[in-house]
């Protein structure tokens, strides 16, 4: 009985050190490779020095991550000003002073100017979180 538990160990401790390899999570490839699907969206108004320095953050990110798709939302539009709104009720935020720059990597939101270094860390985060892959014929 003890051999076959053992077998059965070593199987599974090999399935869980390939399975990652397998599925692209670790090993060949940047992290920068694996971001493929996350979405940042960039939430600005042009008159705003605050946004402006933020702005020059999320550009170095869509150079560095290519895989990324970025969207840049002008709150000068009505209609990206109530898209806004509604990102900040979903992140149970205040809309009476609105706080902006806003950016969104995937569901995680950054209110302000943020240091590139904390939203690159967020994007390489996303990338790790684990998927399910499912093959149907």
């Amino acid at each position: 009985m003890n051999g076959k538990l053992l077998v059965v160990t070593l199987f599974l401790v090999v399935f869980a050190l390939v399975l990652p390899f397998a599925l692209g999570k670790i090993g060949f490839g940047s992290e920068k490779d694996l971001a493929g699907s996350i979405d940042v969206h960039f939430y600005y108004m042009e008159v705003c020095g605050f946004s402006q320095k933020q702005k020059i953050a999320i550009d170095n990110l869509q150079n560095e991550f290519s895989q990324t798709s970025f969207y840049y939302h002008d709150l000068s539009q009505q209609e990206e000003w109530e898209s806004y709104k509604r990102v900040l009720e979903e992140n149970d935020q205040t809309t009476e002073e609105v706080p902006f720059p806003g950016t969104l990597v995937n569901n995680r939101l950054f209110l302000g100017v943020f240091p590139e270094e904390k939203l690159r860390d967020s994007i390489v985060s996303e990338s790790r979180k684990p998927y399910l892959i499912v093959i149907t014929n």
